[in-house]
């Protein structure tokens, strides 16, 4: 079965960058936005961006589950060949909302390293087009993959205390110390799906189905991408962490099954990183429990979403960031 996108927009970076450029309300991006540009920078493309439509959960058996839990930050390394890699971004309902502001969350944090995509935005909000990556009522995930994103600095995260609402808070200097410019820039293909923006109490089962089919539409969209840009024999790679338990506080065991039940599903491997070893453990025991239940129950996946619902999964509480 074919599955075609929604929306498709190709940018040219240069262009896109010059007539829309990043618009950065605290001063602190703004620092770091003028070092990228300060220096001898290329912005190249294409880049180009899709949208998708909600894919209904296989009534098929699934395939087996493909994972390698990291400790760490997402690293971007580069693609291989015959291996496509993406990187989600942990999207808010609407598209690279909160790219400016004085938060550096994941999403926000993605989007500081990757300037060209607070272009995008500023093309979308100009053309009065803004992207939903999850439908108001939250039950319609639509998930954007964007492909060849130049990623032109990092900053760590893991060493210098900037993450979350930190980072409006941070000395220049420290800054300075955390971050690093690319030269050459290297090239991310993203992958932004939003996670149910917090619950109470425990999650229901139309919430467990919901993020079920998020991650499994977004993980099928990254396939079908990966199809299309490297050709019929390639992998596909899709680096993600504890997606929706931060700020939205999402349950971790829960998001990480439903995760590894959608890679399954859609043919992909997971690389999970953890920024914590708790974190790392967590994964671990999440994703062996995963398939365990996919063995189980030979793969069928709406088989497994009524055991998840028995076992109660609480929602936890919002990080702050």
């Amino acid at each position: 079965m074919t599955y075609s996108p929604l929306k498709t927009f190709t940018f040219e970076a240069e262009s896109l960058i010059n007539d829309f450029p990043p618009q950065w309300r605290h001063s602190n991006k703004l620092k770091v936005w003028n070092k990228i540009r300060g220096s001898t920078v290329k912005w190249e493309g294409p880049i180009i961006l899709k949208q998708w439509t909600a894919r209904p959960i296989p009534t098929a058996p699934t395939g087996s589950l493909s994972f390698d839990v990291r400790l760490g930050a997402f690293s971007y390394a580069p693609s291989e060949q015959a291996m496509m890699k993406w990187h989600l971004n942990f999207a808010d309902p609407v598209l690279f909302s909160a790219y400016d502001s004085s938060l550096l969350a994941q999403d926000e944090l993605q989007v500081l390293e990757h300037p060209v995509l607070g272009s995008i935005l500023e093309f979308l909000n100009h053309h009065n087009e803004p992207l939903r990556t999850l439908d108001r009522n939250c039950l319609h995930p639509t998930p954007v993959t964007i492909t060849h994103v130049q990623r032109h600095c990092s900053l760590d995260t893991l060493n210098y205390p900037i993450y979350g609402n930190a980072f409006s808070r941070t000395s220049e200097a420290v800054i300075e110390q955390a971050l690093t410019l690319l030269r050459p820039a290297t090239r991310s293909h993203i992958l932004a799906i939003s996670a149910l923006p917090g619950g109470i109490g425990t999650y229901s089962r139309q919430e467990i189905e919901t993020m079920l089919v998020t991650a499994f539409t977004g993980f099928s969209a990254a396939r079908a991408e990966t199809l299309t840009d490297q050709g019929a024999e390639a992998m596909t790679e899709i680096h993600t962490g504890f997606w929706g338990c931060g700020a939205f506080g999402g349950n971790r065991t829960l998001m990480t099954i439903l995760q590894g039940l959608a890679a399954a599903a859609a043919g992909v491997k997971l690389v999970f990183w953890a920024t914590e070893p708790n974190g790392v453990v967590t994964a671990q025991k999440a994703f062996i429990e995963c398939d365990q239940l996919l063995k189980d129950h030979q793969g069928l996946l709406h088989n497994i979403i009524p055991i998840l619902d028995k076992k109660g999964f609480s929602w936890g509480q919002s990080d702050g960031n």
